[in-house]
Order: structure tokens, then C-alpha cells, then sequence
């Protein structure tokens, strides 16, 4: 139940980050909001001594509520599958009008960023904004760098379209964001619980409204080689992608060929890679994920063809062979503009 006196809640996921975890939750705490806040922090069963800082420092603080998530290390599971659930299990908890997400090994920078955030999406004129969103600073090492904001989406409102599917399509992290939690009501939690992704939930979010974009940079993405975006082979990428493609679709109606074309890569890997991705990676592990989902589409990509309608069958035969003909031409395209680029150069060069 939401609690009309929590303006935000702020959730934090935490596994094995004690060397971030501090950082994470006093960039929150040193915010200026002006508003009853709480931060809801979930341990997915850290061994590292994480959960016991967590408890020691932060345990008596009133707006700070700790849940520790059981863990059988024994139990084959894919990382993603468990981060999924303790984010949507602190959703779940979450008693905030507002709510933003964050990850343990990152933070906010600056002391407004919720407070401005939420007075542009409490004005009556901005209700048709599901979010706002700021700029994000990713740090690699010692290297801190803006991922630049496209000008066309700044000080404007956005609409899925625009973020997704332009061409001026966008990437933003959910932590960037401050959205409403009226939309967790339509949250189908047994598929967001395997999948849920901070992309997947910002996709989630856009569906139902729009989306402001402010200038600031006030968000830090670490890029760890332990994240979850790295250390992974090409075929678990693709997996992984295809798999919430199928789900998207399965989910909603909308950019059904835009979604295609949006992830044509992994798509094609997939289907090119068929017969030798269950050597790369643990195909058994994510073959029950898609039995158990029926996902018709990663099943006819990895040659599984019995018991698909024969509709889908044509609709993947057609698309397959589109996204085939119409990759080449923009690899052509590219690798043309790559040449005249450097004729140019060298032209210029003698001039």
C-alpha cells in the first residue's frame, strides 16, 4: 500500500559491493529533497561483510529499512535472474509516490537532483510525464565521462518513440530517472521477476507517459568488470537479448518490427549461431527459462521448430530474411561513409 506521506522511495541492491555500498546510500542522504523519503536497501546474501556494514551503520537510521534476500548457492540460477527479483521485491515494498533504483556500486552526484525532479512531475501542467530524467556520468577506472544527451530530447517531453525508436534514440539508465509508481500497477511481476533489467524497466515505465529530460548530469554508472555487462560471451548477450525481446513482445503490443530491427544483431547471432551456442554458454539453464515462458520465438531462433504456429513460423522466416538483407545495406552504408570520411581526410589533409 502506498503511504501518501512517502513523497520518494529509493531503493538500493546490494551484492557484495561493500567497497561501494557506503557511497551509494550517502549520495541519497546528502540530497536536499524536502520531501518524507525512504530508502528501501536489498542484500542478495553478500559474504563480503557488506551486509553487516549495512546493518551496523545504517540500521537505527528511521528511513532506511534493510531486507536480506536468502541465497542457496547450491541452486543453478543466472545472476540476472536473482537481481530481477530483489529489485521488483523492493518495488514491492516501496511506499513512495515517487521511486528511483539504483544498483550498490553506483550513486547520485550533486544534493537536488530528486528534489528537482519531483516539483517538475508534482506540477499539474506535467502530468502527462510518467518520469524525469537527468544526464549520466559513466566511470570506468579513474575515467569519468558524460554519456551525452541527445539535444533533441533536453528540457522537452519524450515519448517512447522518441527515446527508443528515433533516430536519435537515446539509452537511459533507470537510476537517471524518477518515475511515478502508479505504474507498477501494471506490472506483471511473474515475467519482470526473471527479467528485469534496468532497461527493461525503463521500457516498462515509458508505456505509460512520458518523459522529461533535464540537462544535469547527476547520476554515476561504474563499469566494473564484474558487472553484469561484462564478462559474459557474445552468445549469452544475444540470449539474453532475444529472450527480453520475446517477452516485450509478448508483453506489448506496439513497435513490434522496431523492436526487431532495434536488436537485428543479436537476433541474427542467434539464428546464424544456432547449433554451436549450446557449446558456448549454459544453454540448459536458459532452455528451461524459455520452455517455462514459452518463448515461441527464441525457440524457432535456436532451430526448435515443433509446436509453433505456423503464422509465427512465416512471420520469423520473413523477418529473419528482411533483417539479413536490410543489416547488409546499412553495413554497406556504413563501411561507405567510413570510405568517404577518409578520402576526405586525406583530401583535406594535402589542401
Amino acid at each position: 500500500m502506498k503511504n501518501a506521506d512517502v513523497k520518494l522511495t529509493v531503493t538500493i541492491t546490494n551484492y557484495n559491493q561493500k567497497q561501494y555500498i557506503e557511497e551509494a546510500v550517502d549520495s541519497i542522504l546528502r540530497q536536499d529533497i524536502g520531501y518524507e523519503y525512504e530508502i528501501l536497501i536489498g542484500d542478495d546474501g553478500s559474504n563480503d561483510g557488506s551486509w553487516e556494514l549495512l546493518q551496523s551503520k545504517y540500521g537505527k537510521n528511521d528511513n532506511i529499512k534493510l531486507f536480506r534476500m536468502p541465497r542457496d548457492d547450491s541452486k543453478k540460477e543466472y545472476p540476472d535472474w536473482r537481481h530481477a527479483r530483489l529489485i521488483w521485491f523492493l518495488l514491492s515494498k516501496s511506499r513512495g509516490e515517487y521511486i528511483s533504483v539504483l544498483d550498490g556500486d553506483d550513486h547520485y552526484c550533486g544534493t537536488d537532483g530528486f528534489k528537482r525532479k519531483i516539483s517538475f512531475l508534482d506540477q499539474e501542467k506535467n502530468n502527462d510525464c510518467v518520469a524525469c530524467a537527468s544526464g549520466m556520468i559513466k566511470k570506468r577506472g579513474n575515467e569519468e565521462k558524460n554519456y551525452e544527451l541527445h539535444r533533441s530530447l533536453i528540457d522537452k517531453k519524450s515519448t517512447l518513440y522518441d527515446v527508443y525508436f528515433s533516430k536519435h534514440r537515446q539509452y537511459f539508465h533507470i537510476a537517471s530517472c524518477v518515475f511515478r509508481s502508479s505504474v507498477l500497477k501494471y506490472a506483471d511481476l511473474d515475467t519482470f521477476r526473471f527479467d528485469g533489467t534496468d532497461q527493461t524497466i525503463f521500457y516498462f515505465i515509458m508505456h505509460y507517459g512520458k518523459l522529461y529530460v533535464m540537462p544535469e548530469y547527476d547520476f554515476m554508472y561504474r563499469v566494473l568488470p564484474s558487472s553484469m555487462r561484462n564478462g559474459k560471451s557474445a552468445a549469452e548477450h544475444a540470449i539474453r537479448t532475444v529472450i527480453t525481446l520475446n517477452l516485450d513482445i509478448k508483453r506489448y503490443k506496439d513497435f513490434h518490427f522496431r523492436l526487431i530491427w532495434r536488436n537485428r544483431r543479436d537476433i541474427l547471432y542467434v539464428y546464424r549461431n544456432k547449433t554451436t551456442i549450446p557449446n558456448d554458454m549454459d544453454w540448459e539453464l536458459w532452455k528451461g527459462a524459455v520452455e517455462d515462458y514459452n518463448l515461441e520465438m527464441v525457440k524457432w531462433l535456436m532451430g526448435d521448430h515443433a509446436f509453433i504456429e505456423r503464422k509465427l513460423r512465416v512471420e520469423m522466416r520473413i523477418s529473419v530474411l528482411a533483417l539479413s538483407v536490410l543489416n547488409a545495406f546499412d553495413t554497406l552504408n556504413h563501411k561507405c561513409k567510413l570510405f568517404f570520411i577518409r578520402v576526405g581526410s586525406k583530401f583535406l589533409g594535402r589542401s
